[in-house]
């Protein structure tokens, strides 16, 4: 059974992956803020505040003892929704950490676990395309394309590392989203709905599949037509 390490396992777009990834047979190894585990798909479960780089470390040290992984998927975050004259440095400091540096940490350090052709997925959003009104939240996102495209030419062969990035999804997260703002969004897509967290995880598992074996430092859209490149 393939060891898949899921961060963000909690969250509305992970616990979509867990069910996915319990479906088709991985080893879910989860790690959230959550004090307590979720997702019964989940068989070893660690509680991290990926703000605080000692308890990321903590964490992948622990996970690096249990043995060899197929893949990482990358599914944390923090969405504010602050405008930017009222971004402080603290707050700055707390999204560009989790959405960016814990992402570079867990895989600069479980990465030596991965297996030969084993698989690295970020996922990102399309505020790195087309912006955000949360200006913290947008430059995460957009660090993480150049994280995956710089990871793949690092690792080549051995581990392919590819982003999913998605466009308004129903989550807890999304529902924060100004009602105006959402609809605008929505109505400037093809598809004129928003997404749904298990829209994603076809994608997902895809880019674990043994057979996907020539696609590395790529990025999947998904976002109901909302932009095309």
């Amino acid at each position: 059974m393939k060891k898949i390490c899921l961060i963000g396992c909690n969250g509305g777009i992970g616990s979509a992956i867990c069910d996915s990834l319990k479906e088709n047979g991985y080893y879910i190894i989860g790690i959230d803020k959550q004090a307590s585990q979720l997702h019964s798909g989940v068989k070893q479960y660690y509680n991290a505040d990926l703000n605080t780089t000692d308890q990321t470390l903590n964490v992948c040290q622990s996970i690096k003892s249990k043995g060899e992984l197929w893949g990482v998927i990358f599914s944390a975050g923090v969405y504010p929704i602050k405008k930017f004259e009222d971004y402080s440095i603290d707050l700055w400091e707390e999204v560009m950490n989790v959405n960016l540096k814990s992402c570079f940490l867990i895989t600069q350090e479980l990465s030596p676990q991965i297996s030969m052709g084993g698989r690295i997925v970020f996922i990102s959003s399309g505020a790195s395309y087309l912006g955000s009104h949360d200006i913290g939240y947008s430059v995460s996102k957009c660090g993480i394309h150049g994280l995956a495209k710089g990871l793949a030419k690092h690792f080549g062969q051995r581990i392919l590392v590819n982003t999913i990035s998605p466009g308004v999804i129903e989550t807890k997260m999304s529902d924060r989203m100004d009602a105006a703002r959402k609809k605008e969004t929505l109505e400037s897509s093809l598809l004129k709905r928003i997404g749904k967290a298990n829209e994603l995880t076809a994608a997902v598992i895809f880019l674990l599949d043994e057979n996907n074996s020539y696609m590395t430092g790529a990025t999947i859209d998904i976002n109901g037509g909302l932009y095309s490149r």
